[in-house]
């Protein structure tokens, strides 16, 4: 019998090295951190771990800065169409707020001086048992071994095994040939409008 996956937890940074490396406004993340970011992706795809994903990531990768303000229309909706795809079809729970969240994600943030929305992602990911938070937030790396955390493990994605594969859009080009297709002809189409 298989074992069930573990949870995980990724920090929206993870999400964003991983689906919009190369694009403009991320050109600063590094082709090792993205390709880093990306290994965690696809253990999920895998099926390795199930990723416990906070309502508050959706809306920070949603928002118009990393959706990619200063690009076209078409880059945007295409973007946004592949950020659908990906969450619907890949191996995420939500991970609800209550009030153990709250207290504990209140607690990190005065005691860590940390901003609210980084506490809140490691308060849920306490609270819902994750065995790992990915992350490349200094301040959030910090918190690994504090006793505010218990035994969640907080680290950087790992070093990636085998050399790049994919990026996120030949992989859900795999899972999703048409659409996929057609969100790459349409990005690719209005780059050079």
């Amino acid at each position: 019998m298989k074992n069930k996956p573990e949870l995980i937890v990724l920090d929206t940074c993870v999400y964003v090295d991983a689906l919009f490396i190369g694009h403009a406004q991320h050109a600063d993340a590094s082709a090792d951190r993205a390709q880093r970011s990306l290994r965690v992706l696809e253990s999920l795809d895998k099926g390795e771990y199930i990723a416990g994903l906070l309502p508050l990531v959706l809306i920070e990768l949603n928002s118009s800065r990393q959706l990619g303000q200063n690009s076209t229309s078409k880059q945007r909706k295409a973007r946004k169409v592949a950020l659908d795809q990906y969450f619907n079809g890949f191996g995420h729970i939500t991970l609800e707020h209550d009030e153990r969240v709250a207290l504990l994600g209140a607690k990190i943030a005065r005691e860590m001086q940390m901003k609210g929305p980084d506490a809140m992602l490691v308060a849920s990911a306490v609270v819902h048992d994750a065995a790992i938070l990915y992350s490349w937030d200094d301040k959030v790396l910090s918190l690994n071994a504090n006793p505010l955390v218990r035994s969640l493990y907080i680290q950087k994605p790992p070093e990636r095994v085998a050399p790049a594969q994919a990026t996120i859009y030949e992989l859900l080009d795999a899972k999703y040939q048409d659409t996929a297709n057609r969100i790459l002809k349409h990005t690719r189409g209005s780059e050079g409008s």
